[in-house]
């Protein structure tokens, strides 16, 4: 009777298959994850960065109260927002991410923290402590930043209730075929009028701009009803209460030309 063979006899090309295993210096060297915190709806996390000659941070971003101000008129262009409309209307004190360079510090530092990547569409809310967005441009220019980095989940959920005082949606939907076939449902218009509009108000009062709808973003499901944009569809027509998860759209502001004036590069 054959014995079975033991670890030490198997054959070479065995034992090698079998070192699958991370060991030595890689795994002792891997820095310790980056402490994260979670809010409502979004994650908080802190990236240090610091240069020296003629280095440069590697990331090109905007301000995005523009670009939320931008969206809630419902104008996707490239054209800068005028001083006046910006100074009227309510939005968040944060730069926008909009590109990150390979090779440069902040692409280094993603290579590290395998945890904690920094992508186009993050927001940074603080800069060496300093939180409104001239000053976070200022600090900038300094030879070393601590980043206080913010991203929304990619959905949410919203609830809406119909009444007599206010019975319509207010907003305009269409449908279109997916990636994978499947047909999906994504908002056109929101109008200035109705429930969806005041929702936004209130979660706009509360400092809660990642609540806010646009157009562009995809209905994922109302009241349960997923998958099926007829069901969907007709749920939305039906009922008095609608809890609509939504999916977020924001391949249009990472296609823009990154070399404007508004976009610098650190």
């Amino acid at each position: 009777e054959k014995q079975p063979r033991s670890a030490a006899s198997s054959p070479s090309h065995v034992r090698d298959r079998r070192q699958t295993f991370p060991t030595g210096p890689e795994v002792s060297n891997r820095p310790p994850p980056i402490p994260k915190t979670e809010g409502d709806g979004c994650v908080f996390w802190n990236v240090s960065l610091k240069r020296s000659g003629n280095e440069r941070y590697g990331f090109a971003h905007c301000n995005g109260k523009a670009d939320f101000v931008r969206r809630r008129l419902g104008d996707f262009s490239d054209e800068p927002v005028d001083k006046e409309t910006l100074a009227n209307e309510a939005g968040p004190d944060c730069l926008l991410i909009r590109k990150i360079m390979e090779g440069f510090l902040l692409h280094e530092w993603n290579k590290i923290h395998l945890d904690a990547r920094v992508k186009p569409g993050d927001l940074i809310v603080e800069v060496n402590g300093k939180r409104t967005t001239s000053e976070m441009q200022q600090e900038l220019r300094s030879e070393a930043i601590d980043l206080r980095i913010q991203r929304f989940h990619d959905r949410f959920t919203v609830v809406l209730e119909k009444s007599p005082e206010q019975p319509k949606l207010g907003f305009k939907f269409g449908r279109r075929e997916g990636h994978s076939g499947k047909t999906i449902l994504k908002i056109t218009e929101v109008a200035p009028v109705g429930l969806l509009e005041s929702v936004n108000q209130e979660n706009i009062a509360k400092g809660h701009w990642h609540l806010v709808v646009f157009a562009g973003m995809r209905i994922e499901g109302v009241n349960g009803v997923e998958g099926d944009a007829g069901r969907i569809t007709a749920e939305l027509r039906r009922a008095d209460r609608i809890e609509m998860k939504l999916r977020r759209n924001e391949a249009h502001r990472l296609q823009r030309d990154t070399s404007s004036s508004r976009s610098p590069q650190r």
